[in-house]
């Protein structure tokens, strides 16, 4: 039941270019570990590389959508499975495996 979600730190890489550090080897992300940046800069082709958190955030956003399609369906069954995988904030499914057959229970009850 979450309407939403707001990052407002797309490349926030630029606090690291500006001090003379490289985005790609002195990744600052202050207060949370792992991949700090959703993107990186490619001043190559004058773009952006795809992060391993935006391709994470990019997933969390598909299965909001499948979640809501198929509680259309069966509203108490996506809870059930819901349930399943987060009992809690800090209890939750670690088997990556658990949350792909989730998912193919959810589109199959779409179908």
């Amino acid at each position: 039941n979450v309407d939403g979600y707001l990052h407002w730190a797309w490349n926030r890489w630029n606090h690291v270019t500006a001090s003379g550090m490289d985005p790609f080897e002195d990744i600052h992300c202050a207060g949370g570990p792992g991949d700090g940046f959703l993107v990186y800069p490619d001043l190559e082709n004058t773009s952006v590389l795809e992060g391993t958190r935006s391709t994470a955030m990019r997933d969390a956003v598909e299965d909001n959508e499948l979640l809501r399609l198929a509680a259309k369906k069966n509203s108490s069954e996506v809870k059930k499975i819901v349930d399943s995988l987060i009992r809690s904030y800090v209890d939750f499914e670690r088997n990556p495996d658990k949350y792909l057959q989730a998912r193919v229970k959810l589109l199959q009850m779409i179908g």
